[in-house]
């Protein structure tokens, strides 16, 4: 687990494009914030800058799939990262499953974060965030991809939302803090199949 200093990739991101298109994650000793949208998997470093990452680089942790939209909502008006999800809440159909999001638009302000990468011994999750970077954006397109996670599987995964960000030009991004959002687009993908892979010290 990360939470518990369990940095060390294990799984190459061309194994894990196996396993979908679409998703969020981390690399080897927590070397910034993985984005995956549209098949093309993307590297937020502790600048905020991002890079198509190569395939042979490791993962520790990252959740995918291939993204195939169930439901699609336009939504009118501003909304806030706290708003939001409590709209995208009364549009789920069920708390049983896990659900991949894809949220699209026009962001007037945004926060990301991105970690610096860790050495061996490495240390717990709660002490690499205090290292954190924040990035402000405003006025800026991009795709929020992320997924919400039911409480009965918070021992595998944390509960609720987790959304990571990429600009329209792919240049920049992270995992998100916060966000103002005018009329966004939502795309929901329902996953009733969970595909769990655990690796051997």
């Amino acid at each position: 687990k990360l939470d518990d200093g369990e940095m060390e990739g294990m799984l190459s991101v061309g194994d894990l494009k196996k396993h979908g298109d679409f998703g969020i994650g981390t690399f080897d000793g927590l070397d910034g914030e993985m984005v995956a949208v549209d098949g093309e998997f993307f590297q937020v470093d502790y600048q905020g800058e991002s890079k198509n990452v190569n395939e042979k680089v490791k993962t520790p942790f990252a959740m995918v799939t291939f993204f195939e939209s169930d439901k699609s909502i336009r939504l009118t008006g501003d909304f806030n990262y706290k708003l939001l999800k409590t709209t995208i809440d009364e549009i789920l159909p069920s708390r049983d499953i896990i659900y991949a999001i894809k949220i699209t638009g026009e962001y007037q302000y945004l926060q990301t974060r991105s970690v610096p990468k860790q050495e061996k011994p490495y240390p717990s999750l709660r002490e690499v965030v205090k290292q954190q970077k924040i990035f402000n954006f405003k006025d800026i397109k991009g795709t929020a991809v992320g997924f919400w996670v039911p409480k009965y599987m918070k021992d595998i995964n944390v509960p609720g939302y987790h959304f990571h960000f990429i600009t329209e030009d792919k240049t920049s991004g992270g995992h998100v803090l916060e966000m103002q959002i005018t009329d966004p687009t939502i795309h929901v993908d329902f996953n009733t199949d969970l595909h769990l892979s655990l690796f051997d010290d």
